[in-house]
C-alpha cells in the first residue's frame, strides 16, 4: 500500500523553507557585490553628501518621533526617509528579491554609519531607538536664530 501524502500544511512549510533557502543562497552568492557597494559608498559619501543625507534622515526621524511618540524602525527609516533614492548605486538587475533587499540594507547601513559618524543621527537609551543627533539640533537652533533675527529686522 502506498504512503499517504503529507498534509497540505506540511507541504506549504517545506515550500516556504525551500524559498528561504534559495533566498539565503542568493544573498550569500553576492557577498562580493555587497563589499564592492560598501567600498563605492565609502568613496561617494563625502562630508557634504553625508551632511545632506544626514539632515534628510534626521528630519524624518524627528518628525516620526513627534508624530508617533517613538523612534522609527530601521525599515521605516530606510523607506520613509528616501535616502536610498539619492544613492546612485542601484542593485544589479540579476539579483533575486532577497539579494536586492540585502543590497538596500547594506547600502543603507553604510549611509547610516556615515550619518552617525558626522553627528546627524544617534542611538537612544533604549534598544533600537534612533534619535536625531547633535548636528540636527545645531541646525534647528541655527534656523530658529535666523528666523528670530529676520523677524526682528522686519519690525519697524
Amino acid at each position: 500500500m502506498s504512503e499517504p501524502s503529507p498534509p497540505a500544511s506540511e507541504r506549504r512549510a517545506k515550500r516556504a523553507a525551500a524559498r528561504r533557502r534559495r533566498a539565503a543562497e542568493s544573498v550569500a552568492a553576492h557577498t562580493d557585490d555587497y563589499a564592492e557597494l560598501v567600498d563605492a559608498l565609502g568613496h561617494w559619501l563625502t562630508p557634504p553628501r553625508v551632511d545632506a543625507l544626514g539632515a534628510q534622515v534626521a528630519t524624518y526621524v524627528a518628525r516620526y518621533r513627534r508624530a508617533n511618540g517613538a523612534s522609527p524602525g530601521w525599515g521605516q527609516t530606510l523607506t520613509g526617509s528616501g535616502v536610498m533614492d539619492a544613492v546612485p548605486f542601484a542593485p544589479p538587475e540579476e539579483l533575486a528579491s532577497a539579494a536586492r533587499q540585502k543590497w538596500r540594507n547594506v547600502g543603507f547601513g553604510a549611509v547610516m554609519q556615515a550619518c552617525r559618524a558626522r553627528g546627524w543621527v544617534d542611538y537612544g537609551q533604549r534598544q533600537r531607538e534612533l534619535v536625531p543627533g547633535r548636528r540636527f539640533a545645531e541646525a534647528v537652533r541655527a534656523a530658529q536664530t535666523r528666523r528670530s533675527n529676520q523677524a526682528a529686522q522686519a519690525r519697524p
